[in-house]
């Protein structure tokens, strides 16, 4: 199942950030190629759940500390933070952060009563609205609902009622507008682990169920309001973990454990997935299955990725998306603020421009030198020049005057 302690992040500028909750304390941490930044404390003394979005060049993660819900804004750099409003009695079990220009969302279950029942509460401005109930929920293991993106402005919402069954919503960010509860999945087996990845008017899930001498991958998907009958893709001994990804329109479904990755792919938005095989992938025992949130537009989808955290590293991820990972742009922009440009430290600089001034000088001196000797030649030239053409006068001068031939009588 995904861990709630780890979350993935794509801002809308392309930047990767991966957050984590320890000691107490929420962390972030910039990803880019090449030599790794150092973790940057967000906020501290808050409880374990936390939300992320991303709007406008700005990220937005929502938590909680003793009686009130914290909203923190990473702007220029920076992490600001101030109280939203006070936790109902007994807290929130998991809540989602969700804007839309001048929209706030929020989705949250509470436990009332023995039962665990899911609110959204909407706020335009700073005016909040009454918290609206879509009913009693059974969570998932790590989790009582997933959130998955349609777009800009449209989420969707799974949860499992108390039948068992999973099922979702559409809400709209823009008006606040709740679609109908949809059928998503009934399972007459309790599931090991699923996987749920939303497109735009569409979504897909694998789940991972363990019978009595192997264990079963099956899928389904829905495009619109048309559902595929579940099918089997995988069988076997494996009964680790499975994810979904999609990348330029292939459709991936991976199951894995600590030492071995089966993968079986899609060409036809999973109408037909080819036969899973082992690809050769080690994920390792530091690997978790985390959230993943894309605000960035790319040819690659994923609501949830496994995640090597010890060498921050993305099994399989990256041999499907090499670009996963960003080259270090932001960390080129954030060294153009500190540094001079062309990466020289500014008492290197200050060594070159004082040497760059001491030659400067010893050339204008050199040039002065040239300019003074060039001048004397020049006014040496024009005084022998001057006296040639005072010879050269004075003898016209003094030649006779050409004889005139005389005329016959």
């Amino acid at each position: 199942m995904r861990t709630q302690s780890v979350k993935f992040l794509r801002s809308d500028n392309g930047r990767l950030f991966m957050f984590r909750y320890g000691d107490g304390c929420l962390y972030c941490l910039p990803l880019e190629r090449g030599p790794s930044s150092e973790p940057i404390k967000v906020i501290d003394d808050v409880s374990p759940g936390f939300s992320l979005w991303s709007e406008g060049g700005m990220i937005y993660l929502l938590c909680s500390s003793g009686k009130n819900v914290i909203l923190c804004l990473y702007r220029d750099g920076k992490w600001m933070s101030r109280p939203l409003f006070e936790q109902p009695d007994g807290g929130f079990f998991h809540i989602a952060f969700l804007s839309f220009k001048d929209t706030m969302h929020l989705i949250y279950s509470v436990n009332q009563n023995g039962s665990e029942v899911l609110f959204i509460r909407s706020a335009k401005g700073s005016s909040w609205g009454y918290p609206v109930s879509l009913g009693d929920i059974i969570p998932f293991p790590e989790t009582p609902f997933y959130i998955g993106r349609e777009n800009e402005s449209t989420v969707r919402i799974y949860f499992r009622t108390s039948e068992g069954e999973i099922k979702y919503r559409i809400f709209s960010l823009g008006d606040g507008n709740l679609s109908e509860t949809l059928d998503f999945l009934s399972v007459s087996m309790p599931f090991r682990d699923i996987s749920i990845l939303t497109e735009k008017d569409g979504c897909h899930i694998i789940y991972l169920v363990r019978g009595q001498f192997s264990s079963q991958l099956i899928y389904k998907g829905i495009k619109g309001r048309s559902s595929s009958k579940a099918k089997l893709i995988w069988e076997g001994q494996l009964s680790g973990s499975c994810s979904l990804m999609k990348n330029n329109g292939r459709l991936y479904a991976l199951i894995y454990d600590r030492t071995k990755c089966y993968a079986a792919f899609s060409d036809d938005n999973g109408s037909v997935f080819s036969a899973a095989r082992n690809i050769g992938v080690s994920p390792g025992s530091s690997c978790v299955k985390a959230e993943y949130t894309d605000f960035h537009e790319s040819p690659f989808l994923a609501d949830e990725i496994p995640s090597d955290i010890s060498r921050l590293s993305f099994p399989v991820t990256d041999d499907i998306y090499p670009s996963f990972i960003p080259v270090g742009t932001a960390k080129e922009t954030q060294k153009s603020r500190d540094e001079p440009s062309g990466g020289v430290k500014a008492e290197e600089l200050a060594r070159k421009i004082t040497e760059l001034n001491g030659l400067l000088s010893k050339r204008n001196d050199e040039l002065a030198s040239a300019t003074a000797s060039w001048k004397a030649r020049y006014d040496a030239l024009m005084k022998e020049n001057s006296a040639l053409k005072a010879e050269l006068d004075s003898l016209r001068s003094a030649a006779p005057d050409a004889q005139t031939p005389q005329s016959e009588s």
